[in-house]
């Protein structure tokens, strides 16, 4: 065997066994948009409950306050308010998970690009060896009849 394609087909497997190659194979499944939508739309859906429990339970903390206060609040600017500070943790953690899913995939789609030129070179290396096999055996046939024949190759 070829020492390159030893050494080639070693980086090969060594890809395919690596753990953090798996989620890029996962990752590059998907098209880019339809990757980072499903982020963003998982990431609206956390940051919607975490920002619920958190809510309820500050205003289960708070509650005496409130309700000694009722008469001086405004429902209107208080859920004006509470919609506004959830609005910017959701842009904010959306931007943050737009901009990590966009690295991760560009960096998932390099390393398999990587993987795939590998595989394009082992191929086009067996292909070689197909072709230098495919010439070497007109030689190889005579060669053998003519140990058979006593030497003539003329039959």
């Amino acid at each position: 065997m070829d020492e390159e394609r030893i050494r080639l087909m070693t980086r090969l497997a060594m890809f395919e066994e690596d753990e953090e190659t798996g989620r890029d194979l996962e990752i590059v499944k998907y098209h880019k948009r339809d990757y980072i939508g499903a982020g963003i739309v998982g990431n609206i859906f956390l940051i919607t409950i975490a920002y619920v429990v958190m809510l309820a339970l500050y205003m289960i903390m708070h509650i005496t306050e409130y309700t000694e206060n009722m008469a001086g609040i405004s429902i209107k600017s208080l859920l004006l308010y509470v919609l506004l500070i959830y609005g910017v943790i959701l842009a904010l953690y959306s931007i943050l998970v737009f901009v990590i899913r966009s690295i991760r995939y560009d960096r998932a789609q390099e390393r398999t690009e990587a993987h795939y030129e590998d595989l394009c070179a082992l191929e086009e290396m067996y292909s070689e060896e197909e072709r230098a096999k495919k010439k070497r055996p007109r030689r190889d046939r005579q060669r053998k009849n003519a140990g058979k024949t006593g030497g003539r190759t003329d039959r």
